[in-house]
């Protein structure tokens, strides 16, 4: 495995490969930016194959309000990408609740024939695939190179940004041995939306450790998303909680 720890913009990373070649693992989003490594790597001439997959949603999310745009979106982003590749692509489709024995079968795909070079693309994967995933592909001993990527978005809406969240667990592969002692301390990454953490986080918390990991500085308009994500939780868990914010 790699032992530079490459970092910074794919286009300006390309160059110091010295014309290095890469399979591409993404998967079939509905924003333009799940065609940005496409992008890049097509233009570079520096793309050898890719493997895209297409996630199919969980069975409650088909009655999401957003599953009226999903398909028509993803048809978009699909059309930009068989223009860069002037071919056609066939997705692997993948359904959302998979379990651990197919996101190793997959991950074993991704690395064969890759010649042991693979861009793994995260902007539209979902972090109950690309946790386990790249986990799986550090582990490969054929892979040699391997490259995690994400395109920026240049925005978010206003309202709502995701919803029927299901309860909290653990990623698959994540999950650890189950303890016989309660939980200590919960490290939570703060974001745009909480996600029904409020929710299970509800009751005697008295013993329970919170550390809300917070990006600092935030620019406009995150810094009011953010700081309102962080009260919801401290206003759930009371005055009282071993909580605090620590800015990174």
């Amino acid at each position: 495995m790699l032992r530079y720890r490459a970092w910074g913009r794919l286009d300006r990373l390309l160059p110091s490969f010295a014309g290095e070649r890469w399979r591409l693992f993404h998967v079939l989003g509905w924003e333009d930016r799940a065609t940005a490594a496409f992008e890049v790597l097509s233009g570079a001439g520096a793309l050898n194959g890719s493997f895209l997959c297409r996630i199919a949603p969980p069975q409650e999310a088909r009655r999401s309000l957003f599953e009226a745009n999903r398909v028509p979106r993803q048809n978009i982003v699909a059309a930009r990408m068989r223009q860069l590749a002037g071919q056609d692509l066939h997705p692997e489709d993948i359904h959302f609740d998979v379990g651990i024995g197919e996101l190793r079968a997959l991950s074993k795909r991704v690395a064969h024939g890759a010649g042991g070079k693979i861009i793994f693309d995260i902007s539209s994967c979902p972090k109950r695939f690309f946790f386990p995933l790249l986990k799986d592909l550090l582990r490969d001993s054929t892979v040699t190179d391997l490259l995690a990527t994400y395109a920026v978005t240049t925005g978010y809406a206003d309202g709502v940004l995701a919803e029927d969240f299901r309860g909290w667990d653990a990623l698959p592969m994540f999950g650890g041995s189950v303890p016989s002692e309660p939980d200590e301390a919960l490290f939570v990454g703060v974001g745009y939306m909480p996600m029904g953490l409020p929710e299970s986080l509800n009751g005697n918390r008295s013993n329970l450790k919170i550390r809300l990991i917070l990006p600092f500085p935030p620019g406009p308009p995150s810094y009011k998303r953010t700081w309102q994500f962080a009260h919801e939780i401290s206003s759930v868990v009371g005055p009282g909680a071993d909580l605090e914010i620590v800015r990174i």
